[in-house]
């Protein structure tokens, strides 16, 4: 019952019928587990943290206990435990270890040498880690390799630090150590203060064309519709233009046109685009993916659900983006049920 909800988005229901399963069945730790998972969708992330423990000390070797308690950790900004307690998730089903015949770095000193550093996971979190390679190159005299997604070959041209991109297809160049990028923090023993976030450190590439559509898994927690910012318009002396490009743009028609622009039916490449919204005053947006973090020099308004890649401070800055001003809060409720802005959990 309690992941029947958690599907349907109903947080409370779902903590409720965890904590069911827990006082009837006390060891019963995947409840534990599925329990810290509701209360980390719902931002109470001490809660959490204590639940994904106590499913912990009842199995142990729980690779999903550990990985998913290292998620939140991080989210927490408690990067060195939750850096070692994310290394579980090569012991999930979920994601493949990399094997090379050379040897997984572990962290010494590289000069001299060649590391290939490879993708594991999403576009998303290969574009936000490899802003590492330059890190890896100030410090030692070597030479990095990214092995990367076919369809990140044109953005990552432009990244700084490193020396030769490999598509997942290509046959390989010789190296000496090979790290997964999202290894990259932890082997670098970084805290808080000492990510990245020097921005831009991507540019737009017109051959690259980003969609997120509502096919994605998670669209309910990312997408509103427009009646919703409808009481921005009434704003005096504030002129509103639309980003809003593929699905979901057709509600232009309906009611955006009265008080709001596109451009977002403007030429589809990214450069050109990246050039016509730069002069814009502020973004309001639902989610930001690490995938366009070069659009991340001026001020905006994002709202997007809990991700520990969004580490939470006192001043609201995530660790990620030095330049970004943000305005989170997490409601635990669906992007549809959300109530419109200036209201309810919506930041003012």
């Amino acid at each position: 019952m309690g992941m029947a909800h958690s599907q349907q988005n109903r947080l409370d229901a779902a903590v409720a019928a965890y904590k069911r399963v827990i006082r009837l069945r006390p060891r019963h730790y995947a409840a534990y587990m599925n329990l810290g998972n509701a209360l980390l969708q719902l931002n109470r992330l001490d809660e959490a943290v204590a639940c994904m423990e106590q499913s912990i000390r009842l199995k142990p070797d729980s690779a999903s206990a550990h990985t998913n308690l290292g998620l939140v950790l991080l989210l927490q900004g408690r990067c060195e435990r939750g850096w070692e307690e994310y290394q579980w998730r090569w012991k999930t089903e979920a994601v493949k270890p990399p094997q090379f015949e050379c040897p997984r770095w572990d962290g010494t000193p590289l000069t001299g040498k060649t590391i290939l550093l490879v993708h594991e996971q999403g576009l998303g979190d290969t574009v936000q880690f490899v802003r590492y390679a330059v890190q890896l190159q100030e410090r030692w005299d070597c030479r990095v390799l990214v092995r990367c997604q076919q369809a990140l070959l044109p953005l990552l041209r432009t990244c700084s630090g490193i020396d030769e991109l490999i598509s997942t297809k290509a046959e390989l160049p010789d190296f000496d150590v090979f790290a997964p990028l999202l290894d990259l923090p932890r082997l670098l023993r970084q805290e808080q203060a000492d990510f990245p976030t020097a921005t831009p450190y991507l540019s737009a590439d017109a051959s690259l064309v980003r969609h997120w559509g509502p096919k994605h898994k998670s669209d309910a927690k990312r997408s509103i519709e427009l009646r919703q910012f409808a009481p921005l318009g009434q704003l005096q002396g504030v002129r509103f233009f639309s980003l809003q490009k593929g699905a979901g743009a057709e509600q232009l028609e309906t009611l955006g046109g009265i008080w709001m622009s596109s451009i977002g039916a403007m030429r589809s490449t990214a450069r050109p685009a990246l050039l016509r919204i730069r002069p814009l005053f502020c973004k309001i947006s639902i989610c930001w993916s690490a995938s366009i973090r070069w659009w991340r020099t001026w001020p905006g308004r994002c709202r997007c659900p809990p991700g520990w890649l969004w580490h939470k401070y006192p001043t609201g800055v995530g660790g990620w983006e030095a330049t970004r001003r943000h305005g989170t809060r997490h409601c635990g409720c669906s992007a549809s049920s959300r109530p419109a802005l200036g209201t309810g959990c919506w930041p003012r």
